[in-house]
């Protein structure tokens, strides 16, 4: 329908150019006013009616294709994603999706300028034939001279982009390393004059470059155009027999459409901008939402969170590949045969790079298995069940991010039982919730963590893996989370992983496991409460504890 209606917006204003021709070459009637009349209120309409329906479809566009890339991120395994780097996506999201709207928006005026062109060159051709054509060889000309400059500046386009996704990582410096620029002027000037300034200088100067560029080829063909204008004025009067008033209507039809031809011009460098962004969100190379449905089929819960009793790795190797490391330098984890159960306290130790972050991002299936495999009950998950297997895990990583909406579903009494753990977690008067909503995120380092841990509780997952989650806590709360927090979730039936370097509470956990190297140096059986009592009737069912429980708990002890 868009394109019906710029079809007939551009044939509208060739017969208006034919009914003003006819008006300077013969009297005019009342008739021909009333087609004049007639004839702006359809291309008013055709017009008006093209250009909404196009800005829609340009619009829906943009949404789609920024809805796409977030389900494609989510989607991505999250080793590709962390190879790539925050900075790459979000020059992406804020670089290359805006390009892209920015020429989608003008999609549509530029449609009905090609089609007003075209229709005009349609009328010109009605009018004389030999002018359409010396029209139409102009045009030739110019898009042959054109193609060269043209290829010449998408690749300074290119260029540019490139030095786009460093740019973004330099801001990433400036926004997050502030403090330390301020206080190490020797830094600051080294880190404004080597990255921030060499690669915001690499993209002024490729971008300049090649938008001059593609102006020059836009200049050239304007020349072109008005040379043909030129010939039209001076010489074919000579060479022909044409009235000055058939002179005036092909040069009033040749000089309409410069209009359009302008506006052509000027779109052109934006589309090959937005081309240069379209190709860069594609060697993201991020997965397609619609084949990650696909090969999980029914997406409904394979495993029984209430009632699972064991979860096994079987042989689970995971490589960890970066960028610019080979296969043989690359940091390999595993083999790894590791065994939990069902209300379990394990507590994961070891020293810096010897594998801890990594298991566990193994054991939330967050990393990829190369080779074996992850079984519940006796049942392998497969990638028809990875969906379902990962509801299993509440994870609250050394990297977390916090978001400010508490994610727990359409579960009652949200507010109340979030209101309760803010006591517990000593954050009372901190901040409230409403609506499933934080009022503030904007606490220390530590408060974060317990708000991290507070979404996690609300969860209420079979496991909670819980990453240097003490490190940022003061010494009473510290001893509050190994004594009572942890404790609590067991009280629970909650397998929790710990990892920790908080030697003196390894007496807490039921089991102790040393990484070294990627692999598990030890194994060691602390207490027996774990394993022993896992699924004999011990756990409760309730929704999770509260301050009471815990007092009730440490009063009967």
């Amino acid at each position: 329908m868009a394109t019906g209606l710029g079809a007939g917006s551009g044939l509208t204003a060739a017969a208006l150019l034919a009914v003003v021709n006819g008006a300077l070459a013969t009297p005019w009637s009342a008739s021909t006013v009333w087609t004049f009349v007639f004839l702006c209120v359809l291309r008013l309409g055709f017009g008006l009616g093209a250009h909404v329906l196009m800005v829609r479809l340009a619009q829906s566009a943009i949404y789609q294709l920024r809805m796409d890339l977030c389900s494609r991120i989510v989607h991505t395994p999250l080793p590709h994603l962390e190879q790539l780097g925050t900075h790459r996506l979000m020059a992406s999201f804020t670089g290359d999706i805006e390009s892209v709207a920015r020429v989608a928006i003008n999609i549509p005026y530029f449609l009905v300028n090609v089609v007003v062109l075209a229709g005009c060159l349609a009328y010109l051709g009605w009018m004389s034939v030999p002018i359409a054509v010396g029209m139409i060889a102009c045009f030739g000309v110019g898009v042959l001279s054109y193609l060269g400059p043209v290829i010449w500046a998408n690749r300074r386009l290119r260029v540019a982009r490139e030095y786009e996704d460093q740019m973004h990582d330099a801001f990433q410096g400036v926004v997050r390393g502030t403090k330390e620029l301020k206080l190490h002027e020797e830094r600051r000037g080294a880190f404004f004059r080597d990255r921030l300034h060499a690669n915001a200088e690499s993209v002024r100067h490729h971008n300049v470059t090649g938008i001059t560029v593609y102006a020059a080829a836009a200049n050239w063909n304007r020349l072109l155009f008005f040379v043909y204008v030129g010939v039209l004025l001076f010489v074919f009067p000579v060479e022909t027999s044409a009235s000055a008033v058939q002179l005036a209507g092909y040069l009033l039809v040749v000089l309409y459409m410069m209009a359009p031809l302008e506006a052509i011009m000027n779109t052109l460098p934006h589309l090959a901008q937005a081309n240069v962004a379209l190709r860069k969100v594609q060697e993201l190379d991020l997965s397609l939402p619609s084949e990650e449905h696909r090969a999980n089929g029914d997406t409904s819960p394979r495993f029984d969170p209430s009632g699972w009793q064991q979860l096994r790795l079987r042989g689970a190797v995971y490589r960890h590949r970066t960028e610019h490391e080979t296969d043989e330098s690359s940091f390999i984890l595993g083999p790894i045969d590791l065994t939990l159960h069902r209300g379990e306290v394990v507590y994961l130790t070891g020293g810096n790079g010897s594998g801890k972050t990594t298991l566990v991002k193994v054991l939330a299936s967050l990393y990829p298995l190369d080779t074996g495999e992850a079984v519940v009950d006796g049942e392998a998950v497969t990638p028809s069940s990875l969906r379902a297997y990962r509801q299993f895990f509440s994870v609250v990583l050394a990297d977390y991010h916090l978001f400010d909406d508490l994610a727990a579903g359409s579960r009652e009494r949200l507010d109340e039982q979030a209101a309760e753990y803010l006591k517990w977690l000593r954050l009372e008067g901190k901040l409230n919730v409403r609506d499933g909503r934080l009022s503030t995120t904007r606490l220390s380092q530590g408060q974060r963590k317990r708000l991290a841990l507070l979404a996690a509780l609300l969860e209420d997952r079979p496991f909670y893996v819980l990453d240097e989650w003490a490190a940022d806590q003061e010494p009473a709360f510290r001893e509050s989370f190994y004594r009572e927090i942890i404790p609590s979730l067991q009280a629970r039936g909650k397998t929790v992983v710990v990892v920790t370097h908080d030697d003196r509470y390894f007496h807490l956990a039921d089991r102790l496991i040393v990484m070294d190297g990627g692999k598990i140096a030890s194994d060691v059986r602390t207490r027996g409460a774990g394993k022993s009592t896992a699924g004999k009737g011990r756990y409760s069912e309730d929704p999770p504890p509260g301050p009471a429980l815990l007092t009730q708990e440490k009063e009967s002890q």
